[in-house]
């Protein structure tokens, strides 16, 4: 995890004269709901071919057994690599230390499984040098219909209160 706002602000210069939504989350949700047909979720396919490039280091990729059992790592953004990294790569969610950025910030996962919506959270965190962190996170469900999420996108943003 950064201590920087480098985490917390990617806009380009036409996205800040645009008045483009400087809050991450945000603009990743606009995309999830532009994404969507109908009632569906959207795909990964769909949705990692717009404009995440610029928020790349900060997403982690879950992805849900067919059983519905506990999500897997499938992809560790840069943001996160004191939390372990690629060290939790195709490991469940629960291997994740308990106190870390990534467990801390994730850990409602459950309730977008459940609930097969969008859903962000607030917070403050201790940051690696002990100062206190304020993020926003998300999660969204993402399928190939609208019974199935097949893999669930996070994202968190951090800056310093």
């Amino acid at each position: 995890m950064k201590d920087t706002d480098d985490a917390v602000d990617r806009r380009t210069d036409s996205e800040l004269e645009a008045g483009i939504e400087r809050r991450m989350e945000l603009r990743i949700l606009r995309l999830w709901w532009d994404a969507r047909r109908d009632d569906e979720f959207p795909s990964f396919e769909v949705i990692s071919k717009q404009e995440l490039d610029r928020q790349w280091p900060a997403i982690i990729l879950l992805a849900v057994p067919d059983d519905g059992g506990e999500p897997v790592f499938e992809r560790i953004g840069e943001d996160y690599a004191a939390g372990a990294g690629d060290a939790l790569i195709g490991k469940p969610f629960s291997e994740a230390e308990e106190g870390t950025t990534i467990r801390r910030i994730f850990d409602y996962y459950g309730e977008v499984m459940e609930k097969k919506v969008p859903v962000t959270v607030s917070g403050e965190i201790p940051g690696e040098n002990g100062d206190l962190l304020c993020y926003r996170s998300i999660i969204l469900p993402l399928g190939n219909d609208i019974k199935t999420v097949n893999f669930l996108l996070c994202a968190a943003s951090f800056s310093k209160p």
